[in-house]
């Protein structure tokens, strides 16, 4: 069976395996293993490409939408219903 992920990491063979508050947890894709941390250090930045938005949209008050590079619009949450 597919391994189970909250998402991928662009660019990379890692997944995205458990997220709790601030933090989460990176696998190798296709083990449970943990990556080297040495290809890693503080600092590096990682694109987490979530496999459903509701994590990733309700951290923000706006959603900004890009075309080639470019912001195109801003759209607002309804929040409250």
């Amino acid at each position: 069976s597919p391994q189970q992920a909250f998402g991928a990491v662009a660019g990379h063979a890692l997944l995205l395996q458990s997220v709790s508050q601030e933090v989460g947890k990176l696998v190798v894709a296709g083990t449970m293993a943990a990556p080297n941390p040495a290809d890693y250090p503080v600092g590096t930045l990682l694109q987490i490409v979530p496999n459903h938005s509701c994590l990733t949209a309700a951290c923000h008050p706006v959603y900004y939408v890009v075309e080639d590079g470019k912001v195109i619009d801003a759209w607002h949450p309804c929040r409250g219903w």
